[in-house]
């Protein structure tokens, strides 16, 4: 019997940049939220 994962927490920092780029490359509807700080958190 194989169980496959519905969701998976992935934790990750960098660049605003770079955080965007990851989120387009694995499709932004399979994101639920990305936390920013900082200035960036006050930017957005």
């Amino acid at each position: 019997m194989a169980i496959l994962a519905q969701h998976v927490n992935i934790f990750l920092a960098g660049t605003s940049q770079w955080i965007d780029d990851f989120v387009e490359a694995i499709g932004r509807d399979r994101v639920i939220e990305v936390a920013r700080s900082g200035f960036t958190a006050l930017e957005r």
